[in-house]
């Protein structure tokens, strides 16, 4: 399970590091590379909720298997893109490979731990992230500079065959079959709000305030709200929001996306800094950034550890 979160936060990581190398060699703007980095985790927030459902159909293992797969593929098509377009498109297969390991390797855990033992199950599934990140930074600085930028697609490879092979000789099924539904308008809704909201935000990168843009915007919104229309009239919602009722919820995700989005907005910005600015080759740059995810890596299992207790004091307050 940690080899899955490792290989996700590895190619996270390692395309930010070739970002300014993928400009040059298809002579495409900061607008149009970030699209790299963009549609990859888009496409994960876009299809975990749904290839979750698939493991709860199909088997948890079985999908966690197939993430594999598809991401090897994407892998593949990525080293070999020809342009900008290619590229993009293919990061986002890899992105539904990524989608299919994330959304099913915390339900595998859940499912093979028990609770007095599944908080550190998940501390180590922290160091594999934090981890992953780092060999992210630190490869994608040494291929990027010594190699090739493609060859940070081609790692992923023999890492992925390898996983696929371990996980259908260890990892074993042990929830049972459900019958769900697959929410096509719930995904479809908030896929466009998303896309348009975020369309929007990198075209502000370089270009000024238009009507064009606030019009991406407003669409952004308006599909949002339509999502949570449809979500509350569902009898299958891709996202029910009933859980926001439970005291811990809200809060927790908040803290998972502050943390994401200061986390990847200093390593882009820091990175296209050391490399732009400064004019670092990309391993040096790289080696700059390892101490965070180190600590990170060193301090999950350990979090982990005090959930149970914090569990205790938020019961005994409710």
């Amino acid at each position: 399970m940690v080899v899955g979160v490792l290989i996700t936060a590895v190619d996270t990581t390692i395309v930010v590091l070739a970002l300014p190398e993928i400009q040059h060699t298809f002579h495409i703007g900061l607008s149009s590379v970030i699209w790299v980095i963009i549609g990859y985790l888009f496409v994960i927030t876009l299809v975990s909720t749904q290839v979750g459902r698939l493991g709860d159909m199909f088997g948890r293992v079985l999908m966690y298997e197939a993430g594999f797969v598809i991401f090897v593929v994407g892998s593949v098509a990525c080293a070999l893109a020809w342009n900008e377009l290619s590229l993009i498109v293919f990061r986002l297969l890899q992105g539904v490979g990524g989608a299919f390991i994330a959304a099913n390797s915390g339900a595998v855990i859940a499912d093979t731990f028990p609770p007095a033992t599944r908080g550190r199950a998940y501390g180590f599934n922290a160091i594999g992230f934090n981890t992953g990140a780092v060999l992210g930074v630190v490869l994608g600085g040494v291929i990027v500079t010594y190699v090739s930028w493609r060859w940070i697609f081609w790692i992923n490879v023999p890492i992925g065959l390898g996983a696929v092979a371990t996980a259908r000789r260890v990892l074993k099924d042990r929830s049972g079959r459900e019958r769900r539904t697959m929410d096509w308008w719930g995904m479809g809704s908030i896929g466009v709000g998303l896309f348009c909201i975020l369309w929007g935000m990198v075209d502000l990168i370089t270009k000024p305030l238009s009507e064009t843009i606030v019009g991406f915007f407003l669409v952004g919104a308006l599909m949002l709200l339509a999502f949570w229309k449809i979500e509350r009239h569902t009898s299958d919602p891709m996202l029910d929001f009933s859980l926001f009722h439970v005291a811990t919820m809200t809060p927790s995700l908040l803290a998972a996306m502050f943390q994401s989005l200061a986390n990847f907005s200093v390593l882009f910005m820091l990175l296209m800094y050391l490399q732009g600015v400064h004019h670092l080759s990309p391993i040096h740059a790289s080696l700059l950034l390892v101490p965070g995810y180190v600590i990170g890596g060193v301090v999950g299992p350990f979090a982990a550890a005090r959930v149970k207790s914090f569990e205790t004091v938020l019961d005994s307050i409710q």
